[in-house]
């Protein structure tokens, strides 16, 4: 609990640095009115059902995990049990459908993340973040790729299995 509390407060607090340093990104130019369809379909229903099932599991595991410090107080034993209870069961009942939602985007996703040559270019660049100019880079820049392997990938596999070992401790 003790380093789980410094690695949330560590990431918002970098959130905050960046975001004070470079401000609210703008465009450029006012916007034509042109859409260009970037995802299809599948794609996006992969990315929100993914999406919708983290969040849920993030706010319900904060609570699990930090509840007993943080809402407590606040909500006194009442309130905390209720909340922590529905907590610990939306928790239960969404992490099979986030296994399955993450398992629909590396499959949806993979063809796109390959890392190549051409992503040096964007590294040499730091993406223009300082330079504020456009650094081709194909469908996906290798933020988005290494976010991918790394984050979607390394993580969610990660956090997929130890889930369900505790959901099942005597699984053997």
């Amino acid at each position: 609990t003790l380093y789980g509390g410094w690695l949330v407060i560590i990431a918002a607090a970098a959130i905050l640095v960046f975001y004070l340093i470079k401000g609210a990104l703008k465009l450029k130019e006012a916007p034509t009115g042109r859409l260009v369809e970037r995802f299809n379909s599948l794609e996006r229903v992969a990315h929100w059902s993914a999406a919708i099932s983290f969040v849920i599991m993030a706010l319900t595991g904060l609570i699990t995990l930090f509840g007993k410090f943080v809402l407590l107080p606040v909500l006194g034993y009442t309130l905390f049990a209720w909340l922590s209870a529905l907590a610990k069961n939306l928790h239960n009942f969404v992490g099979p459908f986030f296994i399955l939602s993450l398992l629909l985007i590396i499959i949806t996703f993979i063809k796109d993340n390959f890392w190549s040559k051409d992503d040096a270019g964007w590294i040499a660049a730091a993406g223009g973040l300082f330079t504020g100019k456009h650094v081709p880079s194909g469908r996906f820049n290798f933020g988005e790729k290494s976010w991918f392997w790394l984050g979607v990938v390394v993580l969610g596999v990660i956090m997929s299995i130890t889930g369900i070992i505790m959901l099942f401790p005597n699984f053997d």
